[in-house]
């Protein structure tokens, strides 16, 4: 399937969008004996002995209704990376790994045109990204700490919390993996970032010039996806998928 997929955009959450076949669909492993489902990774790894016994004892009162099926329809996929996150809550998997399969239930929702879900999915995935980058060591899989703070800080941008997407998109930055035309360019004559250190009244009389500094990151965003280069957008692509 790999051979033939052909990419057609890049979101500025690396989301990639796919002509014909959507990968995103086959990404989480099902059994079809009992309902556990995984990313292929995490799915040939196993699970240790007492996190199987605990998903065994759940098995066997609760019976999956996903059915093991070649061909994925969006909702298949939907489903099985619901399940698959639910199934985190029995094992000790990364915040990392946990943002990658939330990340992806959002991409399929964006697909579905589901602004709600997107949503939803998209700020449980920035939580994760953040305690991941608090309490986890880096690199996490391919997912380097620069990564790590390029995403949370699109996904906060995409959710239209422009505050933090500013600090973290900032940090970025300055941490030099955002590419030259990110470094040169300000969003406005105060930073998106400077508005989350103001107080907050100051802040509320600052809301009015939010719209100017959307457009403003959203021209970074372009730069900064520019500057990465094919290579780096190569790696970051399956980061992001934790």
């Amino acid at each position: 399937m790999r051979s033939r997929l052909i990419t057609e955009t890049v979101d500025n959450d690396l989301c990639t969008h796919y002509k014909d076949i959507n990968p995103y669909y086959y990404r989480i492993w099902l059994c079809e004996h009992c309902g556990y489902a995984e990313d292929e990774r995490h799915f040939l790894n196993g699970v240790a002995p007492r996190e199987k016994r605990d998903i065994q004892e759940f098995l066997a009162e609760h019976k999956s209704d996903i059915e093991f099926k070649e061909q994925r329809t969006r909702d298949d996929a939907i489903k099985a990376l619901k399940l698959a996150i639910f199934y985190t809550k029995f094992t000790k998997e990364t915040f990392a790994h946990k943002a990658g399969l939330n990340l992806t239930l959002a991409w399929l929702y964006r697909e579905a045109g589901d602004k709600e879900n997107e949503e939803k999915f998209l700020t449980e995935a920035g939580k994760f990204y953040i305690e991941s980058r608090s309490r986890e060591i880096f690199p996490q899989g391919q997912m380097t700490e620069a990564d790590c703070i390029y995403l949370i800080g699109a996904i906060h941008f995409r959710t239209g919390d422009y505050d933090t997407a500013g600090r973290y998109l900032h940090a970025h930055a300055q941490q030099g993996a955002g590419g030259e035309g990110a470094r040169g360019r300000r969003p406005c004559e105060e930073p998106l970032d400077g508005h989350a250190r103001q107080d907050e009244g100051r802040a509320r009389r600052s809301c009015r010039r939010r719209s100017s500094c959307r457009m403003s990151w959203e021209v970074r965003f372009a730069e900064s996806m520019q500057g990465l280069g094919a290579r780096s957008r190569a790696r970051l692509l399956p980061a992001a998928r934790g």
